[in-house]
């Protein structure tokens, strides 16, 4: 997978083909690779590459 510029990962993830739910990373490697930061109260979230 390709985020911005961030080197290229293999990741593990699902989906589902619902409006109110378009992507699902998977926690299988996901959190393992990168730092996320969610902001519930302004529905964003933040990707930075694992320290």
């Amino acid at each position: 997978m390709k985020i911005g510029d961030f080197p290229v990962t293999r990741l593990v993830f699902a989906w589902v083909n619902r409006p109110s739910i378009p992507l699902i990373l998977g926690q299988t490697n996901f959190f393992l690779e990168f730092d996320v930061c969610f902001y519930r109260s302004r529905l964003e979230f933040e990707i930075n590459p694992k320290a």
